[in-house]
């Protein structure tokens, strides 16, 4: 994902919006370098694979890395903050107060940038966490 932000024009290039293998070379490495080592399985990144081949939005999803941010000023809702070890950028809790108002940091030792996909039972628990504020 960083090289999306470091190159954009490589994730909307001809090989990744016009072959199917290089699209699927790019995500899978995508996939596998900003997750668990054999968080996916073969059929689920032919799923992935397969989606964004499909609907043609290879370009769009990387939109969110490549862009600029104006980021905001704090942010003053209590907020439960999930950090999975393999993200691209795990904020350490004193960065992250900076901008937010921290109810609970939970740090796991697990998971990686698609955390829901790697770990659904964890990331549904810090939602939990997030949205019932009596736990």
């Amino acid at each position: 994902m960083l090289a999306a932000r470091r190159e954009p024009s490589v994730a909307r290039s001809p090989s990744t919006e016009c072959s199917t293998g290089g699209l699927a070379a790019w995500i899978v490495e995508k996939l596998e370098s900003c997750s668990d080592e054999g968080a996916f399985t073969p059929d689920e990144l032919l799923t992935w694979v397969t989606a964004y081949w499909a609907t043609g939005t290879i370009g769009t999803s990387f939109a969110t890395y490549a862009e600029p941010v104006t980021l905001p000023g704090r942010i003053d809702t209590p907020t439960v903050l999930s950090v999975f070890a393999h993200d691209l950028k795990p904020e350490p809790r004193s960065y992250a107060e900076v901008f937010l108002n921290i109810r609970e940091y939970v740090a796991h030792p697990a998971g990686g940038h698609f955390a829901a996909w790697e770990q659904p039972e964890t990331y549904v628990g810090d939602l939990r966490r997030a949205i019932d504020p009596a736990r």
